[in-house]
Protein backbone atom coordinates (compact mmCIF):
# COMPACT_ATOMS: atom_id res chain seq x y z
CA UNK A 1 0.00 0.00 0.00
CA UNK A 2 1.28 3.69 -1.02
CA UNK A 3 0.12 6.89 -1.93
CA UNK A 4 1.65 8.86 -4.51
CA UNK A 5 1.09 12.83 -4.39
CA UNK A 6 1.54 14.98 -7.26
CA UNK A 7 1.04 18.57 -8.84
CA UNK A 8 -2.98 17.70 -9.39
CA UNK A 9 -2.03 19.53 -13.67
CA UNK A 10 -0.78 22.91 -11.86
CA UNK A 11 2.71 24.31 -13.52
CA UNK A 12 4.53 27.86 -13.03
CA UNK A 13 4.78 29.64 -9.96
CA UNK A 14 1.41 28.57 -8.23
CA UNK A 15 0.82 25.52 -6.80
CA UNK A 16 -2.77 23.67 -7.88
CA UNK A 17 -6.40 24.19 -6.35
CA UNK A 18 -8.33 22.18 -4.73
CA UNK A 19 -10.63 21.62 -7.88
CA UNK A 20 -7.60 20.68 -9.53
CA UNK A 21 -6.72 17.94 -6.57
CA UNK A 22 -10.10 16.48 -6.03
CA UNK A 23 -9.95 15.87 -10.03
CA UNK A 24 -6.81 14.52 -10.30
CA UNK A 25 -7.10 11.95 -7.36
CA UNK A 26 -10.56 11.11 -7.92
CA UNK A 27 -9.64 7.26 -8.82
CA UNK A 28 -7.02 6.81 -6.30
CA UNK A 29 -6.61 6.06 -2.40
CA UNK A 30 -5.64 9.61 -1.69
CA UNK A 31 -7.54 12.19 -0.04
CA UNK A 32 -6.38 15.33 0.51
CA UNK A 33 -7.69 18.92 1.93
CA UNK A 34 -5.84 21.80 -0.27
CA UNK A 35 -5.21 25.07 0.91
CA UNK A 36 -6.41 28.29 -0.69
CA UNK A 37 -4.93 30.98 0.84
CA UNK A 38 -2.11 32.67 2.83
CA UNK A 39 0.95 30.31 3.03
CA UNK A 40 -0.81 27.39 2.66
CA UNK A 41 -1.95 28.03 -0.70
CA UNK A 42 -1.82 25.16 -3.03
CA UNK A 43 -0.58 23.10 -0.50
CA UNK A 44 -1.91 19.52 0.19
CA UNK A 45 -2.72 18.12 3.90
CA UNK A 46 -2.92 14.63 4.41
CA UNK A 47 -3.70 12.44 7.64
CA UNK A 48 -1.69 9.03 8.70
CA UNK A 49 -4.55 6.85 8.41
CA UNK A 50 -2.32 4.46 10.91
CA UNK A 51 0.59 4.42 13.61
CA UNK A 52 3.70 3.51 12.43
CA UNK A 53 6.90 3.86 10.65
CA UNK A 54 6.44 5.62 7.03
CA UNK A 55 8.89 5.58 4.26
CA UNK A 56 8.84 9.23 2.33
CA UNK A 57 9.98 9.56 -0.82
CA UNK A 58 10.03 13.32 -2.35
CA UNK A 59 11.71 14.74 -5.36
CA UNK A 60 12.14 17.97 -6.03
CA UNK A 61 11.54 19.56 -9.54
CA UNK A 62 13.71 20.09 -12.48
CA UNK A 63 14.96 23.87 -13.83
CA UNK A 64 13.77 24.94 -17.04
CA UNK A 65 15.49 24.96 -20.11
CA UNK A 66 17.40 28.16 -21.86
CA UNK A 67 17.69 28.83 -25.15
CA UNK A 68 20.52 27.10 -26.17
CA UNK A 69 20.81 24.49 -23.61
CA UNK A 70 17.95 21.71 -24.48
CA UNK A 71 18.83 19.76 -21.29
CA UNK A 72 17.74 20.13 -17.97
CA UNK A 73 19.51 20.46 -14.30
CA UNK A 74 17.70 17.82 -12.84
CA UNK A 75 15.84 17.40 -9.43
CA UNK A 76 16.99 15.61 -6.55
CA UNK A 77 15.26 12.70 -5.16
CA UNK A 78 15.77 11.28 -1.47
CA UNK A 79 13.93 9.17 0.76
CA UNK A 80 13.75 8.33 4.61
CA UNK A 81 11.98 6.60 7.25
CA UNK A 82 9.58 8.84 9.86
CA UNK A 83 7.11 7.15 13.21
CA UNK A 84 3.87 8.91 12.27
CA UNK A 85 0.80 8.95 14.57
CA UNK A 86 -2.62 7.97 13.81
CA UNK A 87 -4.64 11.21 12.74
CA UNK A 88 -1.16 13.35 12.56
CA UNK A 89 -1.50 15.96 9.85
CA UNK A 90 0.95 15.89 7.14
CA UNK A 91 1.45 19.34 5.07
CA UNK A 92 2.95 18.23 1.35
CA UNK A 93 4.19 20.98 -1.09
CA UNK A 94 5.20 18.94 -4.36
CA UNK A 95 7.21 21.18 -6.76
CA UNK A 96 6.62 22.32 -10.39
CA UNK A 97 9.37 22.39 -12.96
CA UNK A 98 10.95 25.85 -13.96
CA UNK A 99 9.62 27.37 -16.78
CA UNK A 100 11.47 27.03 -19.99
CA UNK A 101 12.16 29.28 -22.72
CA UNK A 102 12.78 26.93 -25.50
CA UNK A 103 10.95 25.40 -27.07
CA UNK A 104 8.16 28.21 -26.76
CA UNK A 105 4.23 27.95 -27.39
CA UNK A 106 4.47 31.34 -28.26
CA UNK A 107 5.47 31.43 -32.12
CA UNK A 108 7.51 34.63 -32.39
CA UNK A 109 9.56 33.38 -29.45
CA UNK A 110 9.71 29.74 -31.09
CA UNK A 111 11.20 31.38 -34.59
CA UNK A 112 14.21 33.08 -32.08
CA UNK A 113 14.51 29.62 -30.50
CA UNK A 114 14.79 28.14 -33.93
CA UNK A 115 17.06 30.77 -35.18
CA UNK A 116 19.53 30.98 -32.08
CA UNK A 117 19.82 27.08 -32.38
CA UNK A 118 20.72 27.27 -36.09
CA UNK A 119 23.77 27.76 -37.98
CA UNK A 120 23.31 31.66 -39.21
CA UNK A 121 25.95 34.06 -38.17
CA UNK A 122 23.57 37.42 -37.51
CA UNK A 123 21.34 35.99 -34.85
CA UNK A 124 19.23 38.66 -33.11
CA UNK A 125 20.32 39.76 -29.71
CA UNK A 126 18.08 38.50 -27.00
CA UNK A 127 17.44 39.87 -23.40
CA UNK A 128 16.34 37.25 -21.02
CA UNK A 129 16.58 33.32 -22.27
CA UNK A 130 17.58 31.41 -19.16
CA UNK A 131 15.15 29.11 -17.64
CA UNK A 132 13.48 29.23 -14.50
CA UNK A 133 14.16 27.52 -11.33
CA UNK A 134 12.56 24.19 -10.68
CA UNK A 135 10.46 24.11 -7.30
CA UNK A 136 11.72 22.40 -3.75
CA UNK A 137 8.99 19.39 -2.62
CA UNK A 138 8.64 19.47 1.07
CA UNK A 139 6.69 17.62 3.65
CA UNK A 140 6.58 19.70 7.11
CA UNK A 141 4.46 19.61 10.31
CA UNK A 142 3.00 22.20 12.20
CA UNK A 143 2.87 21.99 15.87
CA UNK A 144 1.63 25.30 17.93
CA UNK A 145 2.12 27.49 14.89
CA UNK A 146 5.40 26.54 14.23
CA UNK A 147 6.29 24.67 11.18
CA UNK A 148 8.71 21.99 11.47
CA UNK A 149 10.24 20.73 8.26
CA UNK A 150 10.62 16.65 8.23
CA UNK A 151 12.55 16.24 4.49
CA UNK A 152 12.74 18.01 1.80
CA UNK A 153 13.90 17.28 -2.07
CA UNK A 154 15.96 20.38 -3.62
CA UNK A 155 14.61 21.86 -7.11
CA UNK A 156 16.89 22.08 -10.27
CA UNK A 157 18.32 25.55 -11.30
CA UNK A 158 17.44 27.18 -14.27
CA UNK A 159 19.96 26.67 -16.93
CA UNK A 160 21.98 29.45 -18.64
CA UNK A 161 21.06 31.39 -21.86
CA UNK A 162 24.56 29.91 -23.41
CA UNK A 163 25.08 27.92 -20.71
CA UNK A 164 28.38 25.85 -20.99
CA UNK A 165 27.90 24.18 -16.65
CA UNK A 166 28.65 20.89 -15.83
CA UNK A 167 26.23 19.23 -13.55
CA UNK A 168 25.94 20.39 -10.11
CA UNK A 169 26.79 18.24 -7.36
CA UNK A 170 23.82 16.81 -4.76
CA UNK A 171 23.55 19.33 -1.34
CA UNK A 172 22.36 17.81 1.68
CA UNK A 173 21.82 19.19 4.93
CA UNK A 174 20.95 17.64 8.19
CA UNK A 175 20.99 20.57 11.33
CA UNK A 176 17.51 22.29 11.86
CA UNK A 177 19.24 24.87 13.26
CA UNK A 178 21.21 26.33 10.45
CA UNK A 179 18.72 28.78 8.75
CA UNK A 180 17.25 27.77 5.62
CA UNK A 181 17.94 30.79 3.44
CA UNK A 182 16.77 31.88 0.16
CA UNK A 183 19.58 32.06 -2.89
CA UNK A 184 21.17 35.35 -3.55
CA UNK A 185 19.49 36.84 -6.34
CA UNK A 186 21.08 39.16 -9.01
CA UNK A 187 19.01 39.44 -12.35
CA UNK A 188 17.82 36.24 -12.23
CA UNK A 189 16.34 35.34 -8.73
CA UNK A 190 17.47 32.98 -6.51
CA UNK A 191 15.85 29.94 -5.04
CA UNK A 192 13.27 30.08 -2.11
CA UNK A 193 14.48 28.49 0.93
CA UNK A 194 12.66 27.06 4.59
CA UNK A 195 12.39 30.61 7.04
CA UNK A 196 13.46 33.62 5.10
CA UNK A 197 12.23 37.17 4.70
CA UNK A 198 10.31 37.56 1.25
CA UNK A 199 12.45 38.69 -1.68
CA UNK A 200 12.74 40.63 -4.77
CA UNK A 201 9.93 39.75 -6.99
CA UNK A 202 12.40 37.49 -9.30
CA UNK A 203 13.54 35.59 -6.44
CA UNK A 204 11.51 32.54 -5.35
CA UNK A 205 9.68 32.63 -1.99
CA UNK A 206 10.36 30.95 1.28
CA UNK A 207 8.72 27.64 1.73
CA UNK A 208 6.92 29.20 5.26
CA UNK A 209 5.64 32.55 2.72
CA UNK A 210 3.94 30.40 0.60
CA UNK A 211 6.77 28.99 -1.96
CA UNK A 212 5.51 30.67 -5.41
CA UNK A 213 7.88 30.91 -7.90
CA UNK A 214 9.98 34.10 -8.98
CA UNK A 215 9.07 36.26 -11.73
CA UNK A 216 11.69 36.62 -15.10
CA UNK A 217 13.43 39.50 -15.14
CA UNK A 218 11.84 40.55 -18.87
CA UNK A 219 7.83 39.79 -19.42
CA UNK A 220 8.92 38.90 -22.80
CA UNK A 221 9.92 35.34 -22.28
CA UNK A 222 7.79 34.53 -19.10
CA UNK A 223 10.81 31.93 -17.84
CA UNK A 224 9.08 31.78 -14.58
CA UNK A 225 10.31 30.28 -11.44
CA UNK A 226 8.45 26.67 -10.23
CA UNK A 227 6.21 26.64 -7.23
CA UNK A 228 8.28 25.19 -4.49
CA UNK A 229 10.23 28.41 -4.06
CA UNK A 230 12.09 27.88 -8.18
CA UNK A 231 13.82 31.42 -9.02
CA UNK A 232 12.94 33.67 -12.15
CA UNK A 233 14.97 33.00 -14.95
CA UNK A 234 16.78 35.64 -16.98
CA UNK A 235 19.65 35.60 -19.22
CA UNK A 236 21.45 33.35 -16.66
CA UNK A 237 19.36 30.20 -15.20
CA UNK A 238 17.71 31.20 -11.76
CA UNK A 239 17.90 29.33 -8.28
CA UNK A 240 16.62 26.16 -7.24
CA UNK A 241 14.54 26.01 -4.38
CA UNK A 242 15.19 24.10 -1.19
CA UNK A 243 15.87 24.19 2.27
CA UNK A 244 18.90 26.89 1.05
CA UNK A 245 17.63 28.16 -2.15
CA UNK A 246 20.07 28.39 -5.25
CA UNK A 247 22.04 31.18 -5.79
CA UNK A 248 22.84 33.09 -9.42
CA UNK A 249 25.21 34.64 -10.86
CA UNK A 250 25.93 38.50 -12.19
CA UNK A 251 23.96 38.24 -15.85
CA UNK A 252 26.80 35.92 -16.95
CA UNK A 253 24.34 34.05 -20.04
CA UNK A 254 26.87 31.02 -19.39
CA UNK A 255 25.94 30.43 -15.71
CA UNK A 256 23.00 28.13 -14.71
CA UNK A 257 21.20 28.73 -11.37
CA UNK A 258 22.05 26.47 -8.20
CA UNK A 259 19.89 23.77 -7.55
CA UNK A 260 18.67 24.07 -3.91
CA UNK A 261 20.17 22.16 -1.13
CA UNK A 262 18.27 18.97 0.47
CA UNK A 263 17.03 18.14 3.91
CA UNK A 264 16.50 15.39 6.52
CA UNK A 265 15.09 16.21 9.82
CA UNK A 266 17.15 14.24 12.80
CA UNK A 267 12.91 12.72 13.71
CA UNK A 268 13.97 10.37 10.57
CA UNK A 269 16.70 8.18 9.40
CA UNK A 270 17.83 8.70 5.85
CA UNK A 271 16.94 5.63 3.61
CA UNK A 272 18.30 6.75 0.46
CA UNK A 273 21.13 10.15 0.22
CA UNK A 274 20.21 12.54 -2.16
CA UNK A 275 20.40 12.02 -6.01
CA UNK A 276 19.38 14.12 -8.87
CA UNK A 277 17.14 12.17 -11.60
CA UNK A 278 14.15 14.27 -11.61
CA UNK A 279 13.21 15.22 -15.54
CA UNK A 280 9.73 17.11 -14.30
CA UNK A 281 7.54 18.13 -11.85
CA UNK A 282 8.06 16.87 -7.91
CA UNK A 283 6.22 13.83 -6.70
CA UNK A 284 5.97 12.58 -2.87
CA UNK A 285 5.35 8.72 -2.34
CA UNK A 286 4.22 7.72 1.12
CA UNK A 287 4.06 3.69 2.15
CA UNK A 288 4.34 1.91 5.60
CA UNK A 289 7.40 0.35 6.45
CA UNK A 290 7.47 -3.15 7.23
CA UNK A 291 8.26 -4.61 10.46
CA UNK A 292 11.20 -7.02 9.14
CA UNK A 293 12.75 -7.33 12.25
CA UNK A 294 12.85 -11.18 12.44
CA UNK A 295 14.80 -11.52 9.27
CA UNK A 296 17.90 -11.78 9.17
CA UNK A 297 18.92 -9.04 6.62
CA UNK A 298 16.69 -6.71 8.28
CA UNK A 299 14.78 -6.61 4.82
CA UNK A 300 11.53 -8.15 3.37
CA UNK A 301 8.77 -7.62 1.10
CA UNK A 302 4.74 -7.81 0.95
CA UNK A 303 3.19 -10.82 -0.66
CA UNK A 304 -0.46 -10.55 -2.04
CA UNK A 305 -2.21 -12.03 0.97
CA UNK A 306 -0.67 -9.29 3.17
CA UNK A 307 2.31 -11.44 4.90
CA UNK A 308 5.45 -10.51 4.34
CA UNK A 309 8.81 -12.70 2.94
CA UNK A 310 12.70 -12.18 3.98
CA UNK A 311 14.13 -10.88 1.35
CA UNK A 312 18.18 -12.27 0.76
CA UNK A 313 21.17 -10.16 -0.93
CA UNK A 314 22.69 -11.69 -4.25
CA UNK A 315 24.39 -14.69 -4.03
CA UNK A 316 21.94 -16.16 -1.11
CA UNK A 317 18.89 -17.82 -0.86
CA UNK A 318 16.29 -18.37 2.06
CA UNK A 319 16.58 -21.12 4.27
CA UNK A 320 13.77 -23.56 4.65
CA UNK A 321 13.44 -21.55 8.10
CA UNK A 322 11.87 -19.00 6.05
CA UNK A 323 14.27 -16.25 7.86
CA UNK A 324 17.70 -17.10 7.75
CA UNK A 325 20.04 -16.35 4.22
CA UNK A 326 22.51 -18.73 3.13
CA UNK A 327 24.84 -19.70 0.47
CA UNK A 328 23.04 -21.35 -2.73
CA UNK A 329 25.62 -23.95 -2.51
CA UNK A 330 25.67 -24.64 0.94
CA UNK A 331 23.25 -27.69 1.85
CA UNK A 332 20.81 -26.39 4.31
CA UNK A 333 20.64 -28.67 7.87
CA UNK A 334 16.89 -27.77 8.29
CA UNK A 335 16.21 -29.98 4.80
CA UNK A 336 15.58 -33.75 5.44
CA UNK A 337 18.82 -35.75 4.07
CA UNK A 338 18.87 -39.23 3.56
CA UNK A 339 20.36 -41.93 6.38
CA UNK A 340 23.12 -43.91 6.09
CA UNK A 341 21.07 -47.28 6.08
CA UNK A 342 19.00 -45.73 3.16
CA UNK A 343 21.93 -45.07 1.32
CA UNK A 344 23.16 -48.80 2.05
CA UNK A 345 19.85 -50.08 1.07
CA UNK A 346 20.01 -48.32 -2.10
CA UNK A 347 23.36 -49.38 -3.22
CA UNK A 348 22.71 -53.13 -2.67
CA UNK A 349 19.34 -53.29 -4.91
CA UNK A 350 21.51 -51.24 -7.37
CA UNK A 351 24.33 -54.06 -7.10
CA UNK A 352 21.61 -57.11 -7.42
CA UNK A 353 20.17 -55.66 -10.25
CA UNK A 354 23.34 -54.64 -11.99
CA UNK A 355 24.32 -58.43 -11.04
CA UNK A 356 21.17 -60.23 -12.30
CA UNK A 357 20.92 -58.27 -15.45
CA UNK A 358 24.69 -59.42 -16.48
CA UNK A 359 23.72 -63.39 -15.40
CA UNK A 360 20.46 -62.77 -17.84
CA UNK A 361 22.71 -61.40 -20.74
CA UNK A 362 25.45 -64.36 -20.34
CA UNK A 363 22.34 -67.07 -20.00
CA UNK A 364 20.97 -65.44 -23.15
CA UNK A 365 24.46 -65.96 -24.93
CA UNK A 366 25.40 -69.29 -23.23
CA UNK A 367 21.71 -70.78 -24.74
CA UNK A 368 22.30 -69.22 -28.28
CA UNK A 369 25.59 -70.82 -28.73
CA UNK A 370 23.98 -74.12 -27.95
CA UNK A 371 21.88 -73.91 -30.31
CA UNK A 372 23.86 -73.07 -32.96
CA UNK A 373 26.25 -76.11 -31.61
CA UNK A 374 23.38 -78.63 -32.44
CA UNK A 375 21.95 -77.19 -35.85
CA UNK A 376 25.95 -77.88 -37.09
CA UNK A 377 25.87 -81.17 -35.62
CA UNK A 378 23.05 -82.33 -37.60
CA UNK A 379 23.97 -80.60 -41.10
CA UNK A 380 27.27 -82.29 -40.48
CA UNK A 381 25.94 -85.98 -39.88
CA UNK A 382 23.49 -85.50 -42.76
CA UNK A 383 25.95 -84.74 -44.77
CA UNK A 384 28.24 -87.74 -44.12
CA UNK A 385 25.82 -90.20 -44.22
CA UNK A 386 25.06 -89.50 -47.91
CA UNK A 387 27.83 -91.68 -49.66
CA UNK A 388 26.14 -94.90 -47.43
CA UNK A 389 22.40 -95.59 -49.08
CA UNK A 390 21.27 -97.83 -51.15
CA UNK A 391 20.43 -97.58 -54.66
CA UNK A 392 17.08 -96.24 -55.55
CA UNK A 393 16.91 -94.19 -52.47
CA UNK A 394 16.03 -90.71 -53.45
CA UNK A 395 18.07 -87.67 -52.20
CA UNK A 396 15.52 -85.97 -50.21
CA UNK A 397 14.51 -89.55 -48.63
CA UNK A 398 17.45 -90.52 -47.90
CA UNK A 399 18.74 -87.01 -46.13
CA UNK A 400 15.21 -87.53 -43.98
CA UNK A 401 15.83 -91.51 -43.13
CA UNK A 402 19.42 -90.59 -42.05
CA UNK A 403 19.11 -87.37 -39.94
CA UNK A 404 16.50 -88.72 -37.90
CA UNK A 405 18.04 -91.91 -37.39
CA UNK A 406 21.27 -89.68 -35.97
CA UNK A 407 18.95 -88.37 -33.36
CA UNK A 408 19.79 -91.29 -31.36
CA UNK A 409 22.88 -92.50 -31.91
CA UNK A 410 24.83 -88.53 -31.17
CA UNK A 411 27.46 -89.55 -28.37
CA UNK A 412 26.34 -88.32 -24.87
Amino acid sequence: KKWIFHTCGAAGPEGPTPTQCSSSYRNSNVNVTVGTRGPFKGIQMWRVPETGTYRITVYGAAGGRSVLAMSRSHGVYIMGDFLLEKGELLYILVGQQGEDACPNANGVLNKICIEQSGPFLNKTQVKGGGGGGGGATVVFKVEQHVYIPLIIAAGGGGRGYSSQSDSQLELMDYDPGQPGRNGKSNAAGGGGGWNDSAPVSQGGRPLVLGGQGGQPCHKFWQTRGGFGGGGGGCMSGAGGGGYRGGNTSVDNPKHDGEDGSSFISPEGESYLFPLKGMEGHGEVIISPVLNCSHCESDDCHETADDGTVCYCEDELILAADGVTCINATVVDPLLPQPSLSHLALGLSVGTSALIAALLLAVSGVMITQIGLLEEERKDIMCTSMQHEDPPGTSEEERKDIMCTSMQHEDPP
